[in-house]
């Protein structure tokens, strides 16, 4: 599929944020199984903690920096955003960015 690709967006966010999210959505998706005791503590406990990883890791898992090895292999332009804005607004940079390139 990446020969296709017209456009490819990365979205960053502060890893203190992003790890906020995670966290808030693991509790709306398992709230009580994520307790102590829980079916879920285990599972969200490691998901966190790999993810936690995202930065720091090197090519044995999914991290930064394999996103950033596939990135500079990309035929189609990168555009880079930072998820932390408004959805509205990050919308608006790719449909921008997908005019200026004649997507």
């Amino acid at each position: 599929m990446e020969p296709f690709f017209d456009l490819v967006v990365f979205l960053t966010l502060d890893p203190s944020t992003r790890m906020d999210r995670l966290r808030r959505r693991e509790i709306e998706r398992y709230g009580e199984r994520l307790s102590g005791t829980g079916d879920m503590a285990d599972a969200s406990a490691a998901f966190l903690k790999w993810a936690q990883a995202y930065e720091t890791a090197g090519p044995e898992q999914r991290s930064l920096v394999t996103h950033e090895q596939w990135l500079a292999v990309q035929a189609a332009p990168v555009l880079r955003l930072d998820s932390s804005g408004p959805v509205q607004d990050l919308v608006d940079a790719v449909l921008s960015r997908c005019r200026a390139i004649g997507v």
